[in-house]
């Protein structure tokens, strides 16, 4: 590790920490941080660099440039975005840290506004959304105006701000986490800063792993609805064959998801420089350049070892502080695993039903054994017919995305089908009716029509022909020449039709069959992604339900967004929950206030989805306050 600039900036307001590992081709963000209203000394730039490159790219806006780290990782070692989070948390000078994309536009108001939220409101974290335009046309950046970019070719542009803000549902998925996340350092460093797990190794990770964590702190979730980043298309923008690790089908982590049902606080995998600083000793410079990055990444990240999933999983497993698993979750504490149920709060009046989902074990297997004993065998068969059934949705009715993507794949079959027929017949069509047109014309030239169908001509041998028959004054020998060369012509046509016909075309059909075969399995994967995450977040549902359901006196309201869990929910509501569970679906935010507000009927203990908490969590404060929620 080692720097090529560092901070001289007295007490600044904002830290923006941008990161690259030798991919960036462009750090236009710069030039739009050297237009901000406010005055610079406000603010420092800090850049992580994963291995060593000095990319020309960053020399271009050097004098904007605050710190520039080299973390000088091995290029044989996979980049590991957390790593480079914490080394940006520990270089940074400003009370608030602002990670975003280094290739994105913004207003000269950004930092403004940023620093304007933090002052009205004391423990919050904030996310700007982005518009993503994927116009080719930008591409190498130009600088187009910030009406060009939400203008045509923006995918997510709506009545002036992005779609992701204006989503009703699955705000997870809809919203831009990784585009700009802003949190004071101290309680990023109070929370461990980032975790350095191996599953958060690759292109699955982002900075809603802070947010989720520090949400669980006691933190505020805001979405600025006036400030945006703009974002033109490059290649590779989707991340292209990235490792990746754990996640729900939709490229967000389920570690982190779990981290906000289980309510975990601390990483996994904690860096020791932001342990040292969280312990309130200053870092010295022995420990960023010895001990910040551990050894043993040097080892475990290397790209032949990410091909050994087996002994990944034991790693990944070996380090888990926290683990979410069929409804339970899994804390380790010193040497024991103990367990209990997501809403064991909901419980805590109730000691002996706590006590009987509630044990504490030695290993991982023996825990999951024990879970996997308390599960009835209606539960196991809801289970998989539950699976079955999203399997189905997932595919026919989840929304305009998945079936456009299908729609993508049956089009590439298609198109290949329609080649295949373009290339080898329609190509012979044209060549039969020049045939048709010389042979009506002159009977003489019927070896010339033929050769015309099957090929085309050896140039060298007709032109040859040609200029022998010039020699010759008597006109019979000079047309046996000019046949004779004809008929080099069709041998040449023959040779390049079989080679078409038989090698060629079904050469580029077994192609196109191949590709239309690989993204079918790929998006058969991501359905199986998606389903199983569904169903493991209705088993953790029903699961604890099934636990509450045995204690009659605790009210227990489950506020669904999801038609197709709502649908089932309610499909094994008497067989499972009995009467004392009410299940609402909410439709829009006035029902989700009033219900918050206990307009139309009290509310005492919530159990609700991931997305509903995120959407709506300004309004559960009194429930979360007095621990009444639990998340599935």
């Amino acid at each position: 590790m080692r720097f090529i600039k560092k901070s001289q900036r007295q007490n600044p307001k904002l830290s923006f920490v941008l990161l690259d590992w030798s991919v960036r081709e462009s750090f236009h963000f710069l030039h739009y941080l050297s237009q901000q209203t406010i005055p610079r000394d406000q603010f420092e730039v800090v850049i992580i660099e994963y291995y060593s490159r000095i990319t020309d790219a960053i020399k271009k806006f050097e004098d904007q440039v605050d710190t520039w780290m080299l973390l000088e990782m091995p290029k044989s070692c996979y980049y590991h975005k957390h790593l480079m989070y914490n080394a940006g948390i520990v270089a940074a000078n400003g009370e608030i840290v602002v990670v975003c994309d280094s290739d994105s536009m913004a207003k000269s108001t950004l930092a403004e506004s940023i620093i304007k939220v933090f002052d009205e409101n004391e423990k919050v974290v904030l996310h700007l959304d982005q518009f993503r335009n994927n116009r080719h046309d930008l591409y190498p950046f130009c600088y187009p105006s910030i009406d060009e970019v939400t203008g045509y070719g923006c995918i997510n542009y709506q009545e002036g701000k992005t779609t992701g803000l204006m989503a009703k549902e699955d705000v997870l998925h809809n919203r831009n986490y990784g585009a700009c996340f802003c949190a004071r350092r101290e309680d990023l460093i109070k929370i461990g800063g980032a975790d350095e797990h191996i599953d958060f190794l690759g292109h699955i990770c982002g900075p809603y792993d802070f947010t989720f964590r520090l949400i669980n702190s006691g933190c505020k979730e805001i979405w600025h609805d006036t400030e945006f980043l703009y974002h033109t298309w490059h290649p590779g923008q989707a991340g292209g064959d990235d490792y990746m690790g754990p996640h729900d089908g939709k490229h967000i982590s389920t570690t982190s998801t779990n981290a906000l049902l289980s309510k975990r606080i601390k990483p996994n995998v904690i860096n020791a420089a932001i342990e040292a600083v969280a312990e309130g000793s200053s870092v010295p410079p022995d420990l960023l350049n010895q001990r910040f990055i551990n050894p043993e990444y040097f080892e475990l990240f290397k790209f032949e070892e990410l091909k050994k999933t087996k002994q990944l999983k034991e790693i990944a497993e070996k380090n888990y502080q926290h683990l979410v698993y069929k409804g339970f979750k899994i804390k380790r504490i010193k040497d024991r695993l103990e367990a209990e149920l997501l809403a064991s709060n909901i419980l805590i009046e109730d000691h002996a039903l706590l006590a009987d989902y509630s044990f504490s074990v030695l290993t991982l297997a023996e825990a999951q054994k024990k879970i996997d004993k308390m599960s009835s065998f209606g539960l196991f068969a809801i289970h998989f017919i539950c699976q079955g059934l999203f399997f189905v949705l997932n595919i026919f009715c989840s929304g305009s995305r998945g079936k456009r993507s299908l729609k993508r794949i049956l089009e590439q079959y298609f198109n290949s089908i329609f080649f295949f027929i373009e290339d080898g017949f329609y190509a012979q069509k044209r060549f039969f009716k020049a045939a048709y047109q010389k042979i009506k014309k002159s009977p003489g030239f019927v070896v010339e029509a033929v050769s015309q169908v099957l090929a085309d001509p050896i140039y060298f041998l007709r032109k040859a022909s040609k200029r022998i028959g010039m020699i010759f004054s008597i006109f019979f020998w000079r047309q046996v020449l000019r046949n004779l060369g004809w008929l080099f012509k069709s041998i040449g046509r023959t040779i390049k039709a079989v080679f078409l016909f038989v090698i060629a075309i079904p050469m580029r059909c077994v192609r196109n069959i191949g590709s239309f075969v690989k993204a079918f399995f790929i998006k058969i994967q991501k359905i199986f992604q998606m389903t199983s995450n569904d169903t493991r977040a209705l088993y953790h549902l029903i699961v604890n339900l099934h636990a509450l359901a045995k204690h009659r006196n605790i009210p227990v309201t489950l506020l669904l967004d999801n038609k197709r869990v709502y649908f089932v929910v309610k499909a094994f509501q008497r067989y499972l929950f009995k009467n004392n569970l009410q299940v609402i679906r909410v439709k829009s935010d006035q029902e989700m206030k009033d219900l918050c507000e206990n307009k139309k009927r009290p509310l005492d203990y919530l159990i609700l989805s991931v997305n509903l908490f995120l959407q709506y969590q300004r309004l559960m404060s009194k429930h979360l306050k007095e621990n009444k929620i639990a998340i599935f």
